[in-house]
């Protein structure tokens, strides 16, 4: 996983999947439990560089496929896994699975 510039990117960075590997860990906070989708806004060129994996604290390893390739910022999520979570301060790890799979924010969105 590396870093990139993008002045269409949240701050002018993103996050970009490279062929190294390496995984990205976030701390994030819900203020209520429940079922979540993780969601951000990603691009990925072509059906060989979208999808990454994702993990919420010591769970299982989930592979997140984005629905649609496309070389501009567009939303996404995972519709399959959802993560059930109580609330509190959690960990999301984002890893490599595809090199050129980009994401730029990630939010937690109550299923």
């Amino acid at each position: 996983m590396a870093t990139a510039g993008d002045t269409k990117a949240a701050g002018g960075r993103y996050v970009v999947a490279t062929s190294s590997g390496g995984t990205d860990t976030f701390t994030i906070s819900i203020p209520t439990g429940g079922s979540y989708m993780v969601a951000g806004w990603i691009k990925a060129a072509n059906a060989s560089s979208d999808s990454f994996t994702v993990r919420l604290d010591t769970g299982a390893v989930a592979v997140w496929n984005l629905t649609e390739p496309t070389k501009s910022w567009t939303y996404d999520a995972t519709t399959n896994p959802t993560f059930t979570l109580a609330a509190g301060t959690h960990k999301l790890t984002l890893g490599y699975r595809e090199a050129g799979a980009a994401v730029d924010r990630l939010i937690l969105v109550k299923h």
